[in-house]
């Protein structure tokens, strides 16, 4: 998932009163970590899963002109583990991820300058669920920030966000002003029933998120990705 992404951001607002070092560029580093629950249910069947994943996204955000640049390193999933069991044996049995293909797959898209603050514009894509043979899937819904979360999967991701904030924003101001390093956390619960081929199925969501946010700001010149 390594590689070299460019992303652009809008016009810098100038902050009456406020000396801006001559910064060069700034270390980027974002750091999800999810902890997560679903269920998949009908009379007579069930499926319980549990997951738990970090993904570490690093790159380097550069000033050019009244713009930014952000420019991608290295996009990694650490600690990927996953578990479902079946409420009764037969042709089901307990699934991890080893004996999957799928994984998640987290996507910063862009960071947006509104106002005098940074967004930034992610989401985590999951697979379909459950693991195990059934008649019908449904896609696991994983972390998404604010700016992305309006129907991801068919699902209003941010009506569920049931404690905490998953607007990931950071005041342009406080990255001038030295090392800046920020921490978001949120819960996000969902639940509903579907009608698939006659049957009423119940699905159900749960996970856990912590984004911890560094920029380092750097003087030095950085070597040209671009």
């Amino acid at each position: 998932m390594a590689g070299l992404v460019l992303f652009w951001l809008g016009p810098v607002c100038g902050f009456p009163g406020l000396h801006r070092p001559a910064f060069a560029w700034w270390e980027f580093s974002l750091v999800l970590k999810t902890d997560g629950k679903y269920r998949v249910e009908e009379p007579g069947t069930s499926f319980s899963g549990s997951f738990r994943f970090t993904f570490r996204w690093t790159g380097r955000l550069e000033q050019d002109e009244d713009d930014y640049l952000l420019v991608r390193f290295q996009n990694e999933l650490i600690g990927w583990e996953i578990e479902e069991t079946p409420s009764a044996a037969g042709s089901s049995r307990v699934m991890t991820q080893k004996d999957i293909a799928q994984e998640p797959d987290f996507n910063l898209k862009y960071i947006l300058k509104k106002g005098n603050a940074l967004y930034l514009d992610f989401a985590t894509e999951g697979f379909p669920i459950p693991l195990n043979p059934y008649i019908e899937t449904f896609p696991l819904s994983l972390p998404a920030s604010e700016e992305n979360g309006l129907n991801l999967g068919g699902i209003g991701y941010n009506l569920s966000v049931v404690e905490g904030s998953n607007r990931i924003a950071i005041p342009e101001s406080e990255i001038f002003l030295g090392p800046v390093k920020r921490s978001f956390n949120w819960t996000w619960k969902h639940q509903e029933w579907a009608l698939k081929q006659n049957r009423t199925i119940f699905t159900s969501g749960w996970h856990k998120v912590s984004v911890v946010i560094t920029l380092t700001p750097n003087k030095e010149k950085a070597a040209s990705a671009r």
